[in-house]
């Protein structure tokens, strides 16, 4: 269960800071081309207050501006998981066929007495 922050830790921006928050949004998000996290850091600096992931994923919203991050990593993510996934898979067939060779009830068991 995740925990809930206290409200003296939401960042909570009054109109004109969102409203600051939504133009720069709109204008630099796309071509930024990275997460939330470091995009709520870059826009704060150059906004002159606090901004958080929660912050900058609420102005996308409002445009229906998806998210950069997955865009990102996907390629070279994807490859990583499939891989790993392989390895993973390969590492399972062959523990099964142990299995399988060990009890002798597979016709395909070099045991097998059937």
């Amino acid at each position: 269960m995740a925990t809930r922050k206290s409200p003296e830790q939401i960042n909570r921006l009054d109109r004109k800071m969102a409203r600051q928050l939504e133009d720069y949004v709109f204008k630099h998000y796309v071509e930024a081309a990275t997460t939330d996290v470091a995009f709520a850091k870059t826009a704060g600096e150059a906004l002159g207050f606090p901004c958080t992931a929660h912050n900058v994923a609420g102005a996308r919203e409002l445009f229906d501006i998806p998210s950069t991050s997955h865009r990102a990593h996907s390629a070279a993510d994807t490859d990583g998981r499939i891989a790993s996934l392989e390895r993973r898979f390969a590492a399972l067939e062959q523990r099964v066929q142990v299995y399988i060779d060990g009890c002798g009830c597979d016709p395909r068991s070099p045991r097998s007495t059937k």
